[in-house]
């Protein structure tokens, strides 16, 4: 796979994967954070876009009658 990635210019490497399976194998009982390369977890909030209401009903109908 590696080969076919170069061909169109795209590395392929495996080392954080690599970190993952190694700490993983070392470990018996897993934790979530074992599965990330840096052994923890980092979540970040992004404020939520909502979408517009859509108009109800009677302000369509009235749209439509005009």
């Amino acid at each position: 796979m590696r080969g076919d990635l170069a061909v169109h210019g795209i590395g392929f490497d495996t080392a954080r994967a690599d970190a993952v399976a190694e700490r993983l194998g070392a470990t018996e009982r897993p934790s979530f954070a074992d599965f990330f390369p840096e052994g923890r977890v980092e979540l970040q909030s992004h404020p939520i876009r909502r979408r517009a209401r859509r108009p109800s009903r009677e302000v369509i109908r009235r749209v439509s009658v005009a």
